[in-house]
């Protein structure tokens, strides 16, 4: 996704979200998932995921991985030139209250 392909990203997280998924490890990709949206146009959407992303990294007290930060970073900087701080802030905080099983639905969508 830090690339920006996004399509190939897409594929690629429709394959790994079950593997991951199994193996407890799917927290680490939310934040390219929700660069991903950002890329494609679905800056809601990412902001939506961000947060939820932000909820598991606090739940779980694990630093993010320099990949993921620069995900965050890339996805920070779409966010503040596409959307008010306020409508950013506030899908953030609505997305920490959504299911997984909502995030991937969001997150997957073409």
């Amino acid at each position: 996704t830090l690339r920006g392909e996004a399509d190939a990203a897409l594929v690629a997280a429709r394959e790994a979200i079950p593997l991951l998924r199994d193996e407890g490890m799917l927290f680490w990709f939310f934040d390219h998932l929700a660069l991903r949206l950002a890329l494609d146009g679905h800056v809601r959407d990412a902001a939506l995921v961000a947060g939820y992303a932000d909820s598991l990294f606090a739940e779980f007290n694990r630093p993010r991985e320099p990949i993921g930060q620069e995900a965050v970073k890339r996805l920070a900087e779409i966010l503040r030139t596409s959307l008010p701080e306020s409508e950013v802030e506030q899908q953030r905080g609505l997305g920490t209250h959504l299911s997984e099983d909502r995030i991937i639905a969001l997150a997957l969508r073409a």
